[in-house]
């Protein structure tokens, strides 16, 4: 039995930010005050998505399975903390950076960086492999479209609009008509445009139309 891959649309957009901020640390010159503030202001957008997916897995995602098989998340919770730590001192340590830092110093971030996204990614498949299959006998494919409305409308507009710009370039126009069907219904339709409007410069001409065709 297959249900609604509820993971996958944040998963897919989290895959897209962690490699787009391990090409930045390993192509970013350190020396260099423009390339070090941007890297540094992605870090701090990964760090702000990352913890905001942690909490709505904590909050909404795992009491769904902890209520039919108590203690079954709790390995991936912990993880949640580990991984949330691990994050902060990569952040922490960039926050720091003038300038000055020599070459190896760069390096040394660069590669714990890329050991912090692939510890992540190996922890985004276990909870796809091990976790989400266990919800599906479960809960129905509505019951589990209504804690993704819950988590959209707990954000905020601009959060929600972060979101879709990491996770909708990442996904099939399938996989996103299904979304986007799926929050137009309970998102203030101001919200829903915005949304629309800072898509459009994240696909290629024309695609994002063509997934426009298919939402009601």
């Amino acid at each position: 039995m297959t249900g609604l891959r509820l993971l996958d649309p944040p998963h897919k957009g989290l895959r897209h930010l962690l490699g787009k901020f391990a090409l930045a640390a390993g192509r970013t010159d350190y020396a260099d005050p423009v390339e070090l503030a941007a890297l540094r202001d992605l870090a701090h957008r990964v760090q702000t998505l990352l913890e905001e997916h942690a909490r709505n897995e904590d909050d909404v995602i795992f009491p769904l399975l902890e209520a039919k098989v108590p203690g079954a998340t709790a390995a991936l919770h912990a993880d949640h903390g580990v991984l949330d730590a691990s994050l902060e001192s990569i952040v922490a340590r960039l926050d720091e950076m003038d300038g000055t830092q020599s070459r190896e110093d760069a390096h040394a971030l660069y590669l714990d960086v890329t050991e912090f996204q692939a510890r992540y990614l190996l922890h985004l498949v276990r909870e796809e492999r091990d976790f989400e299959p266990e919800l599906w006998p479960h809960y129905s494919d509505d019951e589990l479209r209504a804690g993704e409305a819950v988590i959209a409308q707990t954000m905020s507009p601009e959060l929600l609009m972060a979101w879709f710009t990491i996770c909708a370039p990442a996904r099939t126009v399938t996989e996103n008509r299904e979304v986007l069907n799926n929050v137009k219904g309970v998102l203030p339709p101001e919200v829903y445009a915005g949304i629309i409007e800072a898509l459009r410069p994240e696909f290629p001409a024309g695609r994002l139309e063509t997934i426009l065709e298919g939402v009601e």
